[in-house]
Parts: structure tokens; sequence; C-alpha cells
């Protein structure tokens, strides 16, 4: 039976594995279940025959805006996603000859439903069926439960002249069922910055992270910002993800995942 594991946002978990200061760090917790880095690389690296991802985004600015994505090996069309009465299909592909996959992304207005359910997946000829089950019933070898965990809600307190300091706070809405932890991500960007100083301090991007248990607090510590130019322009992403494999009758593998980021944008004060 594989793991669930969570993830943060694809791109940026990208950008780490391309990086050579891969810059996370797991907090030191009493609950062994929480997701490592090697856990994201191990969901960026695994492969399928065909997996589905379901996104929400959210901002202090706008509320949750949904996606979701789709790949099948071979030039082909994607699976669909059938989740209760709702499909998502992805008939709009593209075919990579290096993967040798097709891959296909839409955004859909509304896609809660997934979030905060555990979800059993049986496989057809053209669709990933997420049936709703409950978190404790017992799943076959072929067909794994997956939890996927609630639309994050993320706040940010303790700001000093609306900049983040050590000692801020990073609160958000507990999820007692999810098990594998949340990751805050910092990132700088040079291009983002309005300082030509700080470009000139710090020209090539660097993303930073914690995973931390899902308590619904994380404090700001020196050693978080110690890198990153003072008042430099930073991205604060909050995410947890579900993921999890199920295989049919002729051995070939797909994935579900659902994952949920809050971000926002801040100076900082060190």
């Amino acid at each position: 039976m594989k793991k669930i594991i969570y993830i943060s946002v694809l791109s940026i978990f990208s950008l780490i594995s391309c990086s050579d200061d891969k810059g996370i760090e797991t907090n030191v917790v009493t609950e062994n279940k929480v997701a490592s880095i090697d856990d994201y690389f191990e969901f960026l690296n695994t492969d399928t025959d065909g997996s589905v991802i379901v996104q929400s985004i959210s901002t202090p600015l706008s509320n949750e805006a949904f996606m979701a994505s789709s790949s099948i090996k071979g030039d082909k069309t994607p699976l669909a996603l059938k989740v209760e009465q709702k499909t998502i299909s992805f008939t709009n592909r593209q075919y990579s000859q290096v993967a040798k996959k097709s891959y296909s992304n839409v955004n859909i207005d509304n896609m809660s439903e997934i979030f905060g359910s555990t979800f059993k997946v049986e496989l057809s000829s053209n669709q990933i069926e997420a049936k709703r089950t409950s978190k404790s019933s017992s799943s076959s070898d072929s067909v794994e439960s997956t939890y996927i965990p609630s639309i994050v809600k993320a706040e940010f307190l303790g700001l000093q002249n609306d900049k983040i300091v050590v000692g801020s706070e990073v609160i958000w809405n507990i999820d007692d069922q999810n098990e594998n932890g949340v990751v805050i991500s910092i990132e700088y960007n040079p291009l983002s910055q309005l300082e030509e100083s700080i470009v000139n301090e710090k020209s090539t991007p660097l993303l930073k992270g914690i995973t931390t248990q899902d308590d619904g607090n994380y404090t700001i510590t020196a050693q978080d910002l110690a890198e990153f130019p003072q008042n430099a322009i930073l991205t604060f992403y909050v995410a947890r993800a579900g993921y999890g494999i199920s295989t049919n009758d002729s051995g070939e593998d797909y994935s579900l995942a659902g994952l949920t980021v809050n971000r926002a944008d801040f100076k900082i004060q060190k």
C-alpha cells in the first residue's frame, strides 16, 4: 500500500528540485507522519500511467480559484475526472515526445467538493471516478483511500508597519484529519522588487520552506528570513494536499491529488 503524501504548488517544488540549495527544513515534531521534502520529490518523480490533480489557490484579495490538470502515457486524450455528479474533461491537450505523455490543464468554476473528503478511485477506459467514502473504510490492494485536505485559509499576524518580522505569526484553519502536515514556503523573485538596491544585493531567485504539523500556527524565525535582503518583497505560501495511487486490473496505476494553497505578498524587516 503506497503512502499518501502531500505537496505544495507543483511549480514551486519544481523550482526547488532544480535548485542547488533546496532550502527546505522540517520542524521537529512528535508526529512522524508529517511529510518530508523527500516525500515531495517522490511525488514529483512518481511515474504513473495517468494522473489527475485538482488545485485551489487564494489570496487576501480573492476567493479560491480552481484548476485541474490531467496526464496520461501516450499520444491520446487524458482521462476525465468524475466526482459526484460533476465531470471534468481534458480534451485540449499537448503531447510531449520527451516524456511520451499527453497533458491538459483546465480552469474550473468550483471544485470545492473534493476538498475535506476521502475518496476511493475507480478506473474505466476514459475516466477516473472518485467516490466519496469514510476515512476508516477498508481498501483493497488495488484501490487506495485518498484524503484531500480541506481548503486552507491563512492569515498573517504580528506585522510591523505591514511588514513581516521575526515573531510574526502565520495562522490557518486546522484540518485535524490531515496527517501529513502543512508547508510554508517563502519565495524571493528579483523581478518583483521595487528597489534596485535589493536586486543588486540578490539578483537570483530564492525559495525556502518549512514543513510543520497541521496545528494552525507557525512563528517566523530569524533563520527563516536570514537569506533574504532587508525590505525585500516576498511571497508566502501556506499549502497542504493529499495524494494516492490506484491500480486497475491490467496493472496500470493512476494517481489522484488535491492541493490547496493560500498566498500573500509582504515586505520583510529583519
